[in-house]
């Protein structure tokens, strides 16, 4: 329940800004956009660039330099993020599977 909490307040943001690897995974199961800055442990750049860098919905900087008010306007307004889903619809299978194996 603490972790469905924690995505359900970022499903209510229209846009996440972090510098946490964490952060940015919930804010894509949730269907948020995120604007991801790297940080000192280079786990956002690395995890992006290796598996995420054809999401829709989310955008890496590596130099905070780089960011303006402008582009964080352009890109919340864009329409690339897939609409909101419920994410419990994907982990039902290991819900049911977690329960049957506890009864």
């Amino acid at each position: 329940r603490i972790i469905e909490n924690q995505i359900n307040e970022y499903a209510n943001a229209d846009l996440i800004i972090t510098d946490r690897l964490h952060s940015m995974i919930f804010s894509l199961i949730a269907g948020t956009k995120c604007l991801a800055i790297d940080n000192a442990t280079h786990k956002v750049v690395g995890v992006y660039n290796e598996w995420l860098n054809n999401f829709p919905g989310l955008r890496v900087m590596e130099n905070t330099n780089n960011i303006s008010y402008e582009d964080i306007l352009e890109f919340l307004k864009s329409r690339s993020f897939p609409e909101k889903k419920d994410f419990r619809q994907k982990f039902n299978t290991l819900i049911n599977r977690i329960k049957e194996d506890y009864k």
